[in-house]
């Protein structure tokens, strides 16, 4: 047992009991109450009283302390049942943590009662059919399986992490924290490793640490993607069909796409490296990393990606063509069969990426042993234990350079058609805004449009397009890049 202090103790059992009276009270009232007084509004209350006699017995039960110290913070199991088994405390620490992230989702549904109540009261309906009811359950609980997961896989405590707590345990507790079920994180002064897999980040044995913006940017700019296109559809979803027409539905696809992209990008955690005759891509961290045939198989899917996005930026360069050039076409993009024309299109492509890298481009021996010394040496790496695909153009057997060099060829003339596509179609645009007949208004909205739709397409063309193409070209001239570009 480690004592902390009066309150600490006595206070969840203080609260559980007063939450126990409390809410079978409130529980009871709310059974009095007839149906046409509160509505679905009952049986959401019913289950609020119910989930917090659940969290007030499992605050009771799984007796939880924190501690700070130094580059360490932690939460451990002071007392009671849980406290003298380190596994099974640390199991329950990871369900009293759930717990926490469940309250939030409980808050959550009650705000969206409450603004659909006012707001949108045509949607009331939703809290008294059993699909919703379940969907928001779903929500609800599945907030809280991440957060079971995140602490779970992520926050254990290994023995450095339990190293730095030794000496504070011991001198505030009188206590070895060897023998106590703790979780936490450590943010410096530690290995890489511990830093990362606490931060966010899942567990992954053949773990390579690239650098600060190869590991960061991704979740980062994810998070972003997240909060900017969930804006944007709504924004979008708010405009009437009169307003946008099919062009809404364009912008929301376009949204949701760059949402699935971003998930893609945070999941399959990549990175590229060249070195004399050999280009490669490889699963850095994460998920994936620590099977080599599944991590394959991601890396491909997310190579998928690149070229769907290709795809997308087309789609969009098409439709401010025939919106000026040819707008006795524009009802083709309200039109099923030419929705689907073009989502086949756009797939098509990608699945045609996805085949040249997944048949193509595998690694075998032979290419692994061109890149044992640079992985040990770069990122002290097993090569032969990390998902890998790739090009080798010279020096190899003829073989693996014909069948990898087929691939590099097929994405890359897919890359060069994409940038000379799109080129060629904003220059046309351009030219016909010089020439045609229409107001003045018109002309500026159009012309906007152009400049909107060009800042869109230079910034991945930029940051992300332009880099890959020259990091899979460069080794043919036996350039190495190493670990300086990352593949986005």
């Amino acid at each position: 047992m480690v004592y902390i202090g009066f309150l600490h103790l006595w206070s969840p059992i203080v609260f559980g009991i007063l939450s126990y009276f409390s809410n079978t009270i409130f529980i009871y009232i709310i059974l009095r109450k007839t149906r046409s007084c509160f509505g679905a509004y009952k049986y959401m209350l019913m289950s609020f009283g119910i989930f917090d006699i659940m969290y007030s017995t499992v605050d009771m039960v799984v007796a939880m302390g924190s501690h700070s110290e130094g580059n360490t913070f932690c939460v451990f199991v002071s007392h009671g049942p849980f406290a003298h088994d380190i596994e099974l405390g640390f199991k329950a620490l990871c369900v009293r943590c759930m717990f926490f992230s469940l309250s939030y989702g409980v808050l959550e549904v009650h705000f969206i009662y409450r603004y659909i109540a006012l707001c949108r009261p045509k949607w009331i309906f939703i809290f008294s059919e059993p699909k919703w009811i379940t969907v928001m359950a779903l929500g609800v609980f599945g907030q809280g399986i991440v957060w079971f997961c995140s602490v779970y896989f992520c926050m254990w405590s290994d023995d450095e992490m339990r190293l730095y707590l030794e000496v504070p345990f011991r001198r505030d507790y009188n206590a070895d924290v060897h023998k106590i079920p703790i979780l936490g994180s450590t943010y410096w002064g530690a290995s890489t490793k511990l830093i990362l897999i606490v931060l966010f980040e899942f567990l992954s044995v053949n773990m390579i640490y690239v650098n600060f913006v190869h590991h960061w940017a991704p979740i980062v700019f994810g998070i972003l993607s997240y909060c900017c296109n969930s804006i944007f559809v709504f924004i979008v979803l708010k405009k009437t069909r009169s307003s946008f027409g099919a062009y809404k539905y364009m912008l929301m696809s376009f949204g949701i796409f760059d949402i699935m992209y971003s998930t893609v990008d945070m999941v399959v955690a990549m990175g590229s490296h060249s070195e004399g005759n050999t280009f490669c891509l490889f699963v850095s961290h994460g998920p994936f990393a620590d099977d080599p045939e599944i991590g394959f198989a991601a890396l491909c899917v997310r190579c998928m990606f690149f070229s769907l996005s290709y795809g997308v930026l087309e789609v969009h360069f098409i439709y401010r063509y025939v919106a000026l050039c040819r707008p006795q076409w524009i009802p083709a993009f309200g039109d099923p069969k030419w929705i689907t024309v073009m989502a086949l299109g756009v797939f098509g492509q990608g699945i045609v990426w996805f085949c040249s890298v997944y048949f193509c481009m595998w690694s075998d021996d032979e290419m692994r042993s061109y890149l044992e010394v640079p992985f040990r040496r770069d990122y002290n790496a097993d090569v032969y234990q990390v998902p890998i695909l790739g090009s080798t153009y010279w020096g190899a057997s003829t073989g693996l350079i014909l069948r990898t060099s087929a691939g590099i060829v097929i994405i890359s003339v897919i890359s060069c058609w994409t940038i000379y596509f799109c080129i060629w179609i904003g220059w046309t645009i351009h030219s016909k805004l010089s020439v045609v007949e229409m107001s003045k208004t018109t002309k500026k909205m159009h012309r906007n449009l152009l400049k909107a739709l060009a800042i869109q397409t230079f910034i991945p063309f930029a940051i992300s397009y332009i880099p890959c193409v020259f990091a899979w070209s460069v080794p043919i001239i036996h350039v190495d890049t190493k670990r300086y570009f990352i593949s986005s």
